[in-house]
């Protein structure tokens, strides 16, 4: 387990693509920073976006998503797990992150990862698992199905894979007061090793803001020790 009270608390803010391809940025907080060749690199939704969408922004194709893996390897990029990111970041290094669990993972990304041998970490809410993201309003798109259980315990399986927890309902803790945010994050981190004998390695929240500092310290001392991880959503 990577403490971050003692370990960098790293935020990945705004890794999506269009049709202008990948744009990274991130930071670093407290103690390690990373060099501009390094990135995590963090996805939500594979395949075609629907056509009234207003969250295009938030979809790629599992052939641009190769496309770009393969063009990253070719330039020698080497692909390592979420532990060793955090606590061995090297050159021109990258690590996938898959937020929400969508169903698209398993059908078009997974597949992928094991043709070219990649990992990857996955940020669930467990009371989500088998349904659909709750957290998004349909009017801006229709919901998309979650992971089911038994694609769950296939994924479980596979020693290319590491998961992290999204608060309970996926739901955006800068909306809640402390005490709903420690519970979301502490009970998804509960559950996922209870009712699934997954150990979470991070924690994520879905939102187009990172959680501030003062906040993330707070939770801290709620005893929320594990590496934080964000999505800054461009609009």
């Amino acid at each position: 387990m990577v403490s971050v009270a003692t370990k960098a608390v790293l935020i990945c803010l705004a890794v999506y693509t269009g049709i202008v391809g990948i744009r990274i940025l991130f930071r670093c907080l407290r103690s390690r920073r990373f060099g501009p060749n390094n990135g995590l690199l963090c996805y939500t939704k594979i395949g075609t976006a629907p056509k009234r969408s207003s969250l295009k922004y938030e979809w790629m194709t599992a052939k641009n998503w190769e496309r770009y893996i393969l063009k990253l390897q070719k330039r020698g990029y080497s692909f390592l797990t979420l532990k060793d990111f955090l606590l061995h970041p090297q050159t021109s290094s990258v690590c996938l992150v898959f937020m929400g669990g969508y169903r698209s993972f398993y059908t078009e990304i997974f597949p992928l990862l094991q043709k070219y041998q990649l990992p990857a970490t996955l940020l669930l809410a467990p009371d989500l698992i088998g349904s659909y993201n709750a957290w998004q309003n349909p009017h801006q798109e229709p919901w998309q199905d979650i992971i089911t259980k038994e694609e769950l315990e296939v994924l479980k399986t596979s020693p290319l894979l590491s998961f992290g927890a999204l608060p309970l309902s996926g739901k955006n803790i800068l909306r809640c007061s402390h005490e709903q945010a420690v519970y979301a994050i502490q009970e998804s981190i509960y559950r996922l090793h209870t009712q699934f004998g997954i150990s979470a390695l991070a924690w994520g929240n879905y939102s187009s803001n990172h959680v501030p500092d003062n906040q993330l310290t707070k939770l801290q001392e709620q005893g929320i020790d594990l590496p934080y991880l964000a999505v800054r959503i461009n609009r």
